[in-house]
């Protein structure tokens, strides 16, 4: 829950770019190669840490960028997805035990669609069409990991309201 507050807190920080003129943003940019929002190696951590990632994605230049994260991943690292489904067979797999898990997971991962959403509509208004950070396709690339899911294994349950992460 901590971590989709700090995801949610750090929401202004994007309306604070969006003050900028795309000229001078596009200035700005220039100075976090390969270390921006999405291509940033810290992000890269943070989705590898919920769910494994796809091999089409962990063999693309996104994930071959950070060698040090994609070896973890290689190496089998343990997710939270890993995680969770570990609770559902084990002895506390009674759904109230794991519940709460459960909607922490899903808080978290509605906080980074809203986070990924918001990062790629800033991508457009201010870059256009031009190519992204770390070599990638900029805006297009943006729109499909956008997509990815965070999680695998939890989705909200039936009738359970995720509370404000703020």
């Amino acid at each position: 829950r901590r971590a989709a507050a700090a995801l949610t807190e750090s929401a202004p920080l994007f309306s604070l770019l969006a003050t900028m003129q795309a000229e001078a943003f596009r200035v700005f940019r220039d100075f976090t190669e390969g270390a921006s929002a999405i291509q940033s190696r810290s992000y890269k951590l943070v989705e590898s840490l919920c769910r494994t990632p796809d091999a089409e994605r962990l063999h693309s230049h996104a994930y071959r960028s950070v060698p040090e994260v994609r070896a973890q991943v290689l190496a089998g690292q343990r997710t939270l997805d890993d995680a969770y489904a570990d609770a559902l067979s084990g002895p506390f797999a009674g759904r109230g035990r794991v519940l709460p898990a459960a909607v922490a997971m899903e808080e978290f991962a509605s906080a980074l669609r809203r986070w990924r959403q918001t990062h790629y509509r800033l991508a457009v208004r201010m870059l256009g069409s031009r190519s992204g950070t770390g070599y990638t396709e900029g805006t297009p690339y943006l729109g499909e990991v956008r997509k990815i899911p965070v999680f695998d294994s939890v989705q909200r349950p039936q009738g359970v309201e995720a509370t404000s992460a703020a």
